[in-house]
């Protein structure tokens, strides 16, 4: 036995022995009954070690030896079990539950190994049934002395007592736990019951799923609606725009006006043609052209020479009359 602590300043050690715990106690002395104890100090790490180590050991001798480490700062106590090999100790404190239709959940504490490896294995059983069957798809590690272990058991009957036994194993033997655990699986829900559930559930998942389907159209349609008016208001502006400055700038085609709309009252105050002349003198010439009465046809030169005049005084024609019209759109004065 080997122990080991961590110490400063250095410690003196003690061994004790008792056969079980509350058996009494008796204290070892190196070199007595088969007993040598070596004791070692470590200044660099502070480490001191004992060892304690039993020849020729005896059924009497298997138990619990412990060493305690003392020094002016305090104590401290390390305890060995020593036992003969052979089969592990019974596992403790088991429990069972069955929270599922076809399964059940089994914890236990594991117990001494016997001075070996150990495993476990468990044992099922219905509450019809007198013999076990070993369920040969768990064999659960040790995870060591006083540790809890929990597993899974399945594949069981629907609505049925079971019956569990945990078995420790190792190369002497097995140890069983000392009383069974059961519990009851869970009932299958029968037909018309799953045909209830469905007729809820069924109905409600779709009403569920038809809201869920409104609100994400109604989301859907708000924000295209608000893209919309976001993405169309500019374009309107703008036409509207262009409208008011091809109104303000007076497009041509608005400017093309028909011949109606082209009258301006302003116009119809204007002089006649005969006015516009400013005073060009209208000759009227006498042909005796036909059947030889003299007619007077009225010939009308509208001419722009300011010197229409002289024209008109440097003709030399005895047979024509020179004539004025003052009137616009009446009667001739000759």
């Amino acid at each position: 036995m080997n122990a080991m602590f961590l110490s400063n300043p250095e410690p003196v050690f003690s061994w004790s022995f008792e056969t079980s715990p509350g058996t009494g106690v008796t204290n070892l002395v190196n070199g007595r009954d088969n007993f040598d104890i070596q004791n070692m100090f470590t200044v660099r790490n502070m480490s001191a070690v004992s060892v304690g180590t039993r020849k020729n050991i005896q059924a009497s001798w298997f138990g619990v030896y412990n060493v305690t480490a003392t020094n002016s700062q305090g104590s401290d106590t390390l305890s060995f079990t020593a036992a003969a090999k052979g089969k592990p100790d019974p596992p403790y404190g088991g429990l069972a539950m069955c929270p599922f239709e076809d399964r059940a959940t089994l914890s236990w504490t594991s117990g001494f190994n016997g001075g070996s490896s150990q495993t476990f294995i468990v044992g099922i059983r219905t509450d019809t049934q007198n013999s076990i069957t070993i369920d040969r798809n768990i064999s659960q590690s040790d995870p060591g002395r006083g540790q809890s272990v929990t597993t899974t058991v399945t594949g069981l009957a629907a609505d049925t007592k079971h019956f569990f036994t945990v078995y420790a194993v190792n190369e002497f033997g097995n140890s069983s736990l000392i009383q069974e655990v059961n519990c009851t699986t869970k009932a299958r829900p029968s037909l018309a019951e799953s045909t209830n559930v469905a007729a809820v559930v069924l109905p409600v998942t779709g009403v569920l799923i038809l809201l869920l389907t409104a609100g994400v159209v109604i989301f859907v349609r708000r924000n295209r609606q608000l893209c919309c008016r976001n993405c169309q208001l500019p374009k309107q502006t703008e036409l509207q725009n262009v409208q008011l400055s091809e109104r303000d700038g007076n497009s041509d085609r608005n400017n093309e006006r028909s011949p109606y709309q082209q009258l301006d009252p302003n116009d119809i105050a204007k002089p006649s043609v005969y006015s516009e002349l400013g005073g060009i003198q209208h000759i009227y010439q006498n042909d005796t052209v036909g059947d030889g009465e003299g007619r007077q046809y009225l010939s009308l030169e509208g001419r722009s020479d300011p010197n229409v005049y002289d024209e008109l005084h440097s003709s030399a024609s005895g047979d024509k009359g020179t004539y004025v019209n003052t009137v616009i759109g009446g009667n001739r004065k000759h």
